[in-house]
């Protein structure tokens, strides 16, 4: 599955161990639907809110400049 929100994509791989491969300039995790929706709602309700924190941060930050 190709994954845009990198936030998402570094957690499955660091806290869930799961495997991936970047070509093309995408990112690749080696899942199936129904796994990637599973990590889609452990992720909601554990990380998500911390990292739309960092990315407003970064948004503030680069606003101020």
């Amino acid at each position: 599955m190709i994954i845009r929100d990198f936030y998402f994509g570094a957690w499955t791989i660091v806290e869930k161990g799961v495997k991936y491969t970047i070509s093309e300039g995408k990112l690749k995790l080696d899942v199936n639907t129904v796994y990637l929706n599973e990590l889609k709602e452990e992720y909601a309700v554990s990380h998500k809110a911390i990292f739309e924190q960092v990315r407003l941060l970064i948004r503030k930050v680069n606003e101020s400049r």
